[in-house]
């Protein structure tokens, strides 16, 4: 039972973790703990490939790498713009797998965060192929430190270890943006 709930913990946390990129905060920066990551900050021209030794995806132009104020993550990059209360954002996150296939990764991703009171309108989504890999996806929306934001998660394991792709985004964003940012990334996703 502990693995299960593992993963819904995970995708809340990456949800969580990138509400304050692009606020004025003045929140202390944090050091970056992975090698693999760039220099943060700087513009990602369009076609540009990022990622880790594991995969690599194309970005939406523009956007900037936020990898230092999310640690626990992979990478993190957002749009450069705050879209209400934030920018939009994608962080990815990577744990140990646990062996729930996207069916039931799905399942217990909704019955967490609908029992959380930061999450609200959760919704199962059809399973995304991600670069032959089948991902389990949800919708939602969060209220995180007074700021509230819809997010796009998707969540799938490969070589023993689960990632979660998270996409948050300002609720001015409408639904076809959303999905429309989301599946261009999963869509140019590569496991190296």
């Amino acid at each position: 039972m502990t693995s299960r709930r593992l993963l819904p913990v995970l995708l809340a946390l990456a949800a969580a973790l990138l509400v304050g990129c692009g606020s004025d905060d003045g929140g202390e920066e944090r050091p970056v703990p992975s090698q693999n990551r760039g220099s943060d900050e700087r513009p990602v021209p369009e076609g540009d490939r990022v990622g880790t030794d594991d995969f690599t995806f194309a970005l939406p132009a523009g956007w900037v790498e936020t990898s230092s104020q999310v640690p626990e993550a992979e990478l993190a990059f957002s749009a450069t713009e705050p879209s209400g209360d934030i920018a939009n954002n994608i962080n990815v996150m990577k744990s140990r797998g646990s062996g729930l296939d996207a069916e039931e990764a799905t399942e217990a991703a909704v019955a967490e965060l609908e029992a959380s009171s930061s999450f609200e309108d959760v919704e199962a989504l059809d399973p995304y192929d991600v670069d032959g890999t089948e991902a389990g996806s949800i919708t939602s929306i969060a209220t995180v430190q007074g700021k509230t934001y819809a997010a796009r998660q998707y969540f799938l394991e490969r070589g023993g270890n689960r990632y979660g792709i998270t996409f948050s985004f300002g609720l001015e964003t409408s639904e076809a943006d959303m999905a429309k940012v989301a599946e261009q990334v999963l869509d140019s996703w590569t496991w190296e």
